[in-house]
């Protein structure tokens, strides 16, 4: 089952509408969070100024450098 959810939070002017089949409205908002700041991490990595994946870095050092940066 889908629902179709609208979320307005302190830190938006506007409302986000969310679609998702979680059971509650509160599950669904706590997923997209996590699901909107691996994006944004993954856009920063790959070409707003990081650039990691063109810099050589072995696939070790890689790892190790991408969880610092996830734990912060």
């Amino acid at each position: 089952m889908l629902r179709a959810i609208a979320y307005w939070g302190r830190e938006y002017k506007d409302s986000i509408y969310l679609v998702s089949n979680f059971s509650t409205g509160k599950e669904t908002v706590y997923w997209y969070r996590k699901r909107f700041r691996i994006e944004t991490l993954f856009s920063d990595i790959k070409g707003r100024g990081f650039n990691l994946h063109k810099n050589g870095l072995s696939l070790p050092l890689f790892c190790l450098v991408l969880s610092g940066m996830a734990l912060e």
